[in-house]
């Protein structure tokens, strides 16, 4: 698969969040501001969409954050031009456009708007889809009430490309 040319867009904004959650046991005296992104390639076999950005309803991911960190530090945000609808329209693309998305990590910061592409595969990692979610280690992070009732019954309905990357 050849590739044309590539974007990445900022898709939401995580806030700050410990030190040690981004540098791996490091700098517990330091928060960190996150961002989200998504990638668009442009390919010989179509648009490929890396992540489809944030859930529409952060409600709950939001709620769990302010209970963990005690404040609204960590508030998951989207605003409306990050929203991967509005990114795609800036490239003059439309949901339909994107031929294949793929989905890593399986969280809910990258399965929102899942339900828009239509018309693409869907590709989940073996790990990303079995370890993490049919079969999950106990993890505080890993809520599924945040963001699985409404993205299996999108996923799930449809043709997938489950495991065909590891």
């Amino acid at each position: 698969m050849g590739v044309r040319r590539f974007w990445l867009a900022k898709v939401g904004d995580h806030g700050e969040v410990p030190g040690p959650e981004v540098y791996w046991m490091q700098w517990f005296d330091r928060w960190v501001r996150l961002s989200f992104y998504s990638l668009i390639i442009d390919t010989d076999d179509g648009y490929v969409l890396v992540g489809t950005g944030l859930v529409r309803d952060l409600t709950l991911r939001n709620k769990f954050l302010r209970e963990w960190a005690g404040s609204d530090r960590c508030r998951f945000t989207v605003s409306d031009n990050e929203r991967i609808e509005n990114v795609l329209k800036r490239l003059n693309l439309k949901p339909d456009d994107i031929a294949h998305v793929v989905i890593t990590p399986v969280q809910d910061y990258t399965v929102g708007n899942i339900d828009l592409f239509r018309k693409a595969r869907i590709y989940f990692s073996r790990r990303g889809w079995f370890e993490d979610v049919v079969n999950p280690r106990p993890s505080p992070f890993l809520n599924r009430d945040i963001y699985l009732p409404g993205m299996l019954g999108s996923i799930c309905s449809r043709r997938l490309g489950i495991g065909l990357s590891s």
